[in-house]
């Protein structure tokens, strides 16, 4: 990651980009989601095994070009989702509820994922401040 770079990724408002960019940032997805992404064309789901795939369509709108992509941009992408109403779940899997796996190789990078998370977390924390009287 460069700190040179300020890239704004605006991609997130194309349809799909939501239920792509989770998939590939947890490699989990709750069966309402996969349903959802398969209706967007971003995900294309396995019901038999239980495995989903992010299609080339969901890929174009999510891939990260990790030499552009600086700590102000993770920044901002992390308060996109929290302003969009994301919260923990889009970081864990449960097992005990419907949903779709991505395979390992197709998600983001572990650093990247640990960073947004962290960011995500920030942003949130700042969303939920109560203003001081």
């Amino acid at each position: 990651m460069t700190e040179e770079t300020f890239w704004l990724d605006t991609r997130w408002l194309n349809p799909g980009w939501q239920e792509a960019f989770r998939a590939r940032l947890s490699g989990w997805l709750p069966i309402g989601w996969v349903q959802e992404g398969v209706r967007l064309g971003v995900i294309e789901y396995d019901a038999e095994r239980r495995m989903i795939e992010v299609t080339t369509y969901g890929r174009e709108i999510t891939d990260l070009d990790l030499s552009l992509i600086s700590e102000d941009t993770i920044k901002a992408l992390a308060a996109t989702v929290a302003i969009r109403g994301g919260d923990d779940a889009w970081f864990n899997s449960d097992l005990g509820q419907p949903g779709g796996w991505l395979p390992v190789a197709r998600t983001f990078p572990i650093e990247f994922r640990a960073r947004f998370e962290e960011c995500f977390q920030l942003a949130r924390s700042e969303l939920t401040e109560q203003p001081v009287k």
